[in-house]
Formats: C-alpha cells, sequence, structure tokens
C-alpha cells in the first residue's frame, strides 16, 4: 500500500512539476495575437523562467515599435556574421561548445525539424529579437558611460520591463493561459 501511495505521488508531481504543452498550444495572448509554444521553443526551453523571458522580449519588442524603432534585414545578417564571420550552419554547430549542440538538437527534436533547421531559425530570430531590445534600451536609457553606470541602468532596466510586464497584464493586453 505503502508502495503504491509513493508512486502516485511521484507520478503527481512530476505532473505538476513539468510544463508540457504541445506545439500550438497557446501560452499566453498579447495585444491579441497568440504566443504559442512552438514561438516560444524558437528561442527557449519551455520552462516557466523562459516562457517570463520570451513574453518580456516580446513586450520590449512591441515597445520599440511603437515608437518607431525599425530593424532592417541587413543589420540582422550583419549581427549575425559578427558572431561567427564566413561560416555556414554545418560549420557552427561543429565548432560550438557541446552543451549548445545539445540544446539546438533537443529543441529541433521537440519541433520535428533538423538541428540545422533550428539553428538557423533561433539564429535569425536571436538577432532580429536583439537588434529590437538594443535599440529600444539605448533610446530609453542612453548608453552606459561606466561600468557602474552599468550596473545602475541595468536595474533600471529591469524595473522597466517588470513594470511593463505588470501594466500589460493589467491592462488586459497580456492574457497568461
Amino acid at each position: 500500500m505503502k508502495f503504491k501511495f509513493l508512486i502516485i505521488c511521484l507520478i503527481l508531481l512530476t505532473a505538476c512539476s513539468g510544463t508540457n504543452y504541445d506545439n500550438e498550444d497557446v501560452i499566453a495572448v498579447l495585444k491579441g495575437e497568440e504566443i504559442k509554444a512552438k514561438d516560444i521553443l524558437s528561442q527557449y526551453s519551455l520552462e516557466d523562467k523562459n516562457i517570463e523571458i520570451y513574453i518580456k522580449e516580446e513586450i520590449i519588442i512591441l515597445e520599440a515599435k511603437s515608437k518607431g524603432i525599425a530593424v532592417s534585414e541587413q543589420e540582422i545578417q550583419e549581427n549575425k556574421k559578427m558572431l561567427f564571420p564566413g561560416a555556414d550552419t554545418g560549420e557552427i554547430l561543429k565548432i560550438i561548445p557541446d552543451k549548445d549542440k545539445e540544446f539546438y538538437e533537443k529543441q529541433a527534436a521537440v519541433l520535428g525539424i533538423s538541428p540545422e533547421e533550428y539553428f538557423d531559425i533561433w539564429n535569425d530570430a536571436y538577432h532580429s529579437r536583439d537588434a529590437y531590445i538594443q535599440k529600444y534600451i539605448v533610446q530609453k536609457f542612453g548608453e552606459p558611460t561606466s561600468v557602474e553606470d552599468g550596473e545602475l541602468l541595468s536595474e533600471d532596466i529591469d524595473d522597466h520591463i517588470n513594470k511593463l510586464l505588470s501594466s500589460y497584464k493589467e491592462n488586459g493586453e497580456l492574457i497568461l493561459n
């Protein structure tokens, strides 16, 4: 009897602790647009902290666009080339650390695509998202002039993003499922 109870407890703990989503499951609705599990999987694993990070990034991107910030395809391509100049996807996947390679392989398996396809999706989305976020932060807060200034600025940025998240929730512009 005790053994059955332990098994039931373990099953319940496992079910409650993991985030099991199908790729098409809607995780949130942001300003009327659905954010699906597969959208988050394009950048992160589906853990609560990563879901929050993704949603915060989406909010910053919306804010950036509302302020007229634009990112060109040329900027995205230039940023991609800076990280691995002259390397194609196959070469990049051969030289990156094993833990990164494992991440791309795991995410690709969840999405039902090859690691190379996943890396290309991740790489494009990462550089596009990052460009919007960086431009927004520089426009809103300026650039730090020292390490100390950067640390203070980082706190201000975190506070600002958390306030944006709260505001979107309170205004009904963000609905979490």
